[in-house]
């Protein structure tokens, strides 16, 4: 649970940064700033599935190879949900049931992509937030289990 804080630290840094530049180009508060505030938490969300993503992976494997890994599950997590549409138009059973067992498989990460409407002033609703933190948690958990074991 260490490297949670230090996500913490990070992304509130990163967002009083984008507050605070945000404001002083437009001279003042707007709305958009409000709507950043959701958003951001989001994106420590993020960082923080794609840390315990790779304190599993480290455990398994070397290095470079678990980094290597870290960064593709992190890049088709954000095309998964392309899986689902693509298995709902496929007429293939064999490929339906392969891209199904991808999506549910893989972690989701665009779940965590907020980043769009945040930027055109929308403010992310607060039942997704708090969903997603609580995909967080049981993740969070997960991952502390490794750093105990000697693998």
């Amino acid at each position: 649970m260490d490297f949670g804080l230090t996500l913490l630290v990070n992304s509130f840094v990163m967002a009083i940064s984008v507050v605070l530049a945000l404001v002083f180009l437009q001279k003042g508060f707007d709305r958009l700033q409000w709507a950043l505030v959701p958003a951001a938490y989001l994106i420590f969300l993020e960082l923080a599935v794609v840390t315990a993503i790779a304190n599993a992976v480290f455990q398994f494997f070397v290095p470079a190879l678990s980094a290597t890994l870290t960064f593709l599950l992190f890049v088709v997590g954000n095309f998964s949900g392309d899986f689902h549409t693509y298995a709902a138009n496929s007429n293939s059973a064999v490929s339906k049931a392969v891209l199904y067992a991808l999506y549910y498989l893989l972690p989701n990460m665009s779940n965590f992509n907020f980043i769009t409407i945040a930027a055109h002033g929308q403010v992310v609703p607060l039942s997704i937030v708090l969903s997603l933190n609580s995909l967080r948690r049981g993740l969070l958990r997960g991952a502390s289990v490794y750093r105990y074991s000697d693998f």
